[in-house]
């Protein structure tokens, strides 16, 4: 009377295991292409401040971690079907937080994709990686460049203030309603100690600073006043 009931519980316990065997996979697997990645253009406005040839770092994400790092030679990428988020960054996003008031930065490329992979099938994606931070230069009209025997600009933008020479620039990180001041310090040809000081941005200004700017002050000798 026994046996019935084993040959039922054997029974049970291969139909469940075929039934394992025979289940599909629910996620394929299928390709990321990258089709094109450069650093984003500026208006013409802007200071050229970045070689076209330097590398960024090209990074997919999931779920908050980190799958892969891409080589730039890769050419199609086996994916898992899903949804992914593509990071893309100059080697300078790592480090912009650390500047010193010695140090002139430079500029901050920077960009997140969301994509998904579809089983069986090639995602293509395009990536435009703008600057993240914004610089300022200063620029003295050639005509004047004999006026000031010695001259140095500091920009300051929060805590952080960078002395810089003619023509020279500083970076600084970027936020919503940003600002920086100014101060050139100067020694004139009679050799006469000479201060002036300027601001730039915030919204009690009414002025609006952007990022992927390299903003240039120009002090203008015959009027006394900066330029921006």
């Amino acid at each position: 009377m026994k046996h019935p009931l084993l040959y039922c519980i054997f029974g049970t316990f291969l139909l469940a295991s075929c039934q394992q065997e025979e289940t599909p996979e629910t996620n394929g697997y299928g390709y990321l292409s990258i089709s094109d990645i450069a650093v984003q253009t500026v208006n013409e406005s802007i200071v050229p401040t970045r070689s076209a040839e330097e590398p960024l770092t090209v990074e997919i994400w999931q779920d908050g971690s980190l799958l892969q790092s891409l080589d730039d030679t890769a050419d199609k990428v086996r994916l898992e079907s899903g949804s992914y988020t593509l990071k893309a960054y100059s080697s300078s996003y790592e480090t912009n937080s650390s500047w010193t008031n010695t140090e002139k930065g430079e500029p901050v490329y920077y960009t997140e994709q969301a994509f998904t992979v579809e089983a069986e099938q090639t995602t293509s994606v395009e990536v435009s990686v703008p600057m993240i931070n914004f610089g300022v230069t200063f620029s003295l009209p050639e005509e004047y460049s004999g006026y000031f025997s010695s001259c140095t600009f500091t920009a300051t933008v929060g805590e952080r203030s960078v002395s810089l020479q003619e023509g020279e620039t500083a970076y600084f990180s970027y936020t919503e309603g940003a600002a920086f001041s100014y101060t050139l310090n100067a020694t004139n040809s009679d050799n006469e100690p000479f201060n002036q000081s300027g601001s730039y941005g915030g919204a009690e200004a009414g002025e609006t600073i952007s990022s992927g700017t390299v903003y240039t002050v120009t002090y203008n000798v015959e009027t006394r006043q900066f330029d921006i």
